[in-house]
């Protein structure tokens, strides 16, 4: 796990000069959308032309997080979780669909470049955040 931030961070850089932060959030948001479409309710009067990027990175910064600073990360990512409440959130499925999503638009994007380093760096690292997650919900949801 020592060498997964520079895979995540490599793979996710990678993807974005490729296609550009737009659209990457683009990609992001219209795959999370139609995987999940009741959540869109969320992001009612949210400018996702402004704020596409943003979450992309505010996602990612999650996910390294869990590796570069896990108790940090464990307790940021709960309160999350309990701050969404506030919206009417308390499906954790929605966590992890964002997050999936992220997956594979890197994924995609990087296509030919994608290598099982990233795959397992990626895979090993979004299943912790589901785990920190599933606690979360169990213990605020």
């Amino acid at each position: 796990m020592d060498d997964y931030v520079g895979l995540l961070e490599d793979s996710f850089h990678s993807a974005n000069n490729r296609i550009g932060t737009d659209a990457m959030g683009s990609l992001f948001f219209d795959k999370f959308f139609s995987i999940y479409p009741e959540t869109q309710q969320y992001f009612n009067g949210t400018d996702i032309n402004y704020f596409k990027g943003k979450k992309l990175n505010i996602i990612f910064t999650f996910i390294t997080d869990i590796i570069k600073h896990p108790n940090y990360a464990e307790v940021h990512i709960s309160q999350e979780v309990m701050r969404h409440q506030m919206y009417g959130l308390k499906d954790k499925t929605y966590y992890f669909t964002l997050i999936d999503c992220l997956f594979m638009v890197v994924k995609e994007t990087l296509n030919d470049e994608w290598n099982p380093e990233y795959e397992t760096a990626w895979h090993d690292t979004t299943q912790a955040f589901k785990a920190i997650v599933g606690e979360a919900a169990e213990a605020y949801l």
